[in-house]
């Protein structure tokens, strides 16, 4: 996120709630903990905080953890995309080794999708293919202009 993002962001929800309790100095501290995430993401967060019913205002942290929600859905989203496009099949075989390899390549996939480190352990050739479901997913859920987690 950039400054300027922050300070919408906080506009946004100041105007939901009708006051806000910070200046500048929250702007500063608001993009200190934020500049990592995606404006996007943290909006929709927001609005799903606000949408929710909750009387007061997000804090950093709830809307960090309603971001992580979104990309847990998001992560599950892609694996149901992969499985239904057959992308972790095995195009031949035993049809109990090809149920057998499937789960196994999806729990694995459940593991380096939730990894912090995961663009460093997901080998390049998956990351292709990861990609493409997950541009599709963000587009819906954020709009059109996001840029890929997975790099």
């Amino acid at each position: 996120m950039t400054k300027s993002e922050v300070i919408m962001l906080r506009n946004y929800i100041k105007g939901a709630y009708g006051y806000d309790n910070g200046g500048e100095s929250t702007d500063a501290v608001w993009f200190d903990l934020l500049q990592g995430y995606e404006y996007k993401g943290i909006m929709q967060a927001a609005k799903n905080h606000i949408k929710s019913g909750n009387n007061y205002p997000p804090r950093v942290a709830e809307l960090i953890r309603g971001y992580e929600l979104i990309l847990d859905s998001l992560s599950d989203d892609i694996i149901n995309r992969m499985e239904r496009a057959k992308e972790l099949d095995d195009a031949e075989g035993d049809e109990d080794v090809k149920t057998w390899n499937k789960r196994n390549r999806v729990e694995k996939l459940k593991v380096w999708l939730a990894h912090p480190n995961r663009d460093r352990i997901i080998p390049d050739w998956l990351k292709t293919i990861i990609s493409k479901y997950q541009n599709e997913i963000r587009s819906r859920l954020f709009g059109s202009e996001t840029r890929p987690s997975i790099e």
